[in-house]
């Protein structure tokens, strides 16, 4: 299909099927960013651009078989487009992972159709970041302020086809917005999950450093992150092991209540976390009990066992290991350590079949270190590499 736009220069183009000149992408721009920034460029609608890339509306940009044909009216390498598109990775289901600028995410992380912006950036570049289409973004940790998803003057929410990256379809600039101010933990958390989509900045560091974050946390790919984030912050709702992430494209508030909910925890520590366990479990921890640590942090602990490998989120293990071996004394029924390299020494000496496991251990026939936290918890010794003695 052929479609008539005027170029910048206000002269119609007729029966365009090419765009006459190319837009250079940004390296951190949305899909549909683009799109939006491209038909603003050309004096016409995002409506009238879709048109002549083939596309009936804005979210089939990813489930769409049409790589080539829109890279092409574009005047874009299949790969330019490929990368600001959010393109599933495989074929199953709706939520299967899917590419965010070069890193594999859920695809229920993202936030499709309801844009949110920051108007100060907006007013600064013209462009519209990719990072605001995650779900669990709601702040801009360059200008402290919260994102803005909805106009001032019609009250709708905003959409993507609207007559400029600036405007909202009533006409209201977007760009004027007075946005809500974001207090240091929500600047501080959203830092982090721009640091780890690959915008790398100095403008948030001291609120990272103040929140004291688990240093490990910083250093965590974009998945794992959002993952360990929308889990903690959604622990204090009635279902906590609700992990599908398209409940925030639908409400900013839920982003915002999930963001400060997963500060509090990951700030100072794991002091914070401690308190939330202590919370969890019913009566007094240190009370001799029947009750397992299945029975009492079930739905954390399977998803620390299933979701939070070690490999990828060890630090919230040995956080989990501390505090279990400082106050635990119910039962340990069925509790494999979360692959952690401590063992209780009576569990150790039913694995080898001895009872002087720390006799073992003091003479040197087995390699390990042996430590004594409390006198109710006694002999928690740490394997290093498991190496049990030859029989």
């Amino acid at each position: 299909m052929t479609q008539s736009l005027p170029n910048p220069s206000g002269s119609k183009i007729i029966g365009l099927g090419r765009l006459p000149f190319r837009v250079d992408p940004l390296v951190i721009e949305s899909a549909r960013g683009y799109i939006g920034r491209v038909a603003q460029i050309y004096s016409t609608s995002v409506s009238a651009l879709g048109e002549l890339l083939g596309l009936t509306q804005m979210l089939g940009l990813e489930r769409g078989d049409n790589t080539e044909q829109i890279a092409y009216a574009l005047r874009l390498e299949a790969s330019e487009w490929r990368r600001l598109c959010y393109k599933q990775t495989n074929v199953k289901g709706q939520y299967g992972p899917t590419s965010f600028f070069g890193q594999s995410i859920g695809g229920d992380r993202l936030n499709y159709g309801f844009p949110r912006l920051c108007p100060k950036c907006l007013s600064e570049h013209a462009a519209v970041w990719g990072v605001w289409d995650l779900g669990l973004v709601c702040a801009c940790p360059i200008h402290r302020c919260v994102l803005v998803h909805h106009c001032p003057k019609c009250g709708r929410r905003l959409r993507w086809q609207r007559p400029s990256l600036h405007q909202c379809y009533c006409q209201f600039d977007l760009r004027t917005v007075a946005s809500e101010p974001a207090d240091s933990g929500l600047v501080a958390i959203n830092a982090t999950i721009y640091r780890a989509a690959g915008l790398p900045f100095e403008a948030a560091e001291a609120d990272m450093t103040a929140a004291e974050f688990p240093s490990a946390l910083i250093e965590l790919h974009l998945d794992p992150l959002l993952r360990i984030i929308a889990y903690l912050g959604s622990t204090q709702e009635e279902n906590a092991g609700f992990m599908h992430h398209s409940r925030f494209a639908s409400s900013l508030d839920a982003a915002i209540r999930t963001s400060k909910t997963a500060t509090g925890l990951l700030a100072n520590w794991p002091q914070s976390f401690h308190e939330m366990l202590r919370r969890m479990a019913p009566g007094d921890i240190t009370a001799p009990t029947t009750r397992s640590i299945e029975d009492t942090f079930g739905k954390l602990h399977k998803k620390m066992t299933v979701v939070f490998t070690r490999a990828e989120s060890g630090f919230l293990h040995d956080a989990f290991e501390d505090f279990i071996a400082r106050h635990w004394k119910g039962s340990r029924r069925g509790h494999r350590h979360l692959d952690s390299q401590w063992i209780v020494a009576a569990e150790a000496g039913r694995v080898i079949g001895t009872r002087s496991v720390k006799a073992l251990v003091h003479g040197g026939a087995l390699r390990a270190s042996v430590v004594t936290l409390k006198p109710a918890i006694r002999g928690h010794f740490k394997t290093g590499h498991r190496d049990w003695p030859e029989t």
